[in-house]
């Protein structure tokens, strides 16, 4: 199986998909070359040194494009990935998020473009079906106030659920 992580930060959820997952090899893009170091520091720590036969890490060079990434990677090549995984920049506000998080995050990853929380949504949908197996799947990490918002931009060909995290509001969109 391969899987496609757009964006990943700090690798935490490309990383636990490959412990959990030993065949599972991942893809993982991401805008901040600082945030692509951490990546591959978590990767050394809880996958050892051969991460790389497992996970290859891209630096984008723009976000106006979130597969350019992908455009030479060897596992794509010969077919499609199984699924695609993001927890996007999307809020909208500050007075989102608590403020230890906003002190110890970088703004481009907890932010979207001003007046349009959506936009990273819909860029990776925009190329998902180019990049995704027939039988595919999309999850993104949404923001409770915004997951049906989020859920529409798939349109009627997605079959898409919701899922609720530990506080019982809704965060996970699977389609």
């Amino acid at each position: 199986k391969i899987g496609i992580g757009i964006g990943i930060g700090s690798g935490c959820i490309s990383i636990e998909l490959l412990k959990l997952f030993p065949t599972l090899r991942m893809i993982g893009t991401e805008l901040s070359e600082a945030a692509t170091g951490i990546a591959k520091k978590n990767a050394i720590k809880i996958l050892g040194e051969g991460f790389r036969d497992r996970f290859d890490i891209r630096l984008a060079s723009n976000s106006s494009d979130v597969y350019e990434p992908l455009d030479e990677a060897a596992w794509l090549r010969d077919g499609r990935a199984d699924f695609i995984v993001s927890n996007p920049p999307y809020l909208a506000d500050p007075s989102e998020a608590d403020a230890e998080v906003t002190t110890h995050e970088p703004r481009a990853a907890l932010f979207a473009p001003p007046g349009d929380p959506l936009y990273f949504y819909r860029k990776i949908l925009e190329g998902a079906e180019a990049y995704l197996k027939p039988s595919g799947y999309v999850f993104f990490e949404c923001p409770h106030e915004r997951i049906d918002r989020i859920g529409a931009l798939f349109g009627s060909d997605w079959k898409v659920d919701g899922y609720k995290d530990l506080n019982d509001r809704p965060r996970v969109l699977r389609a």
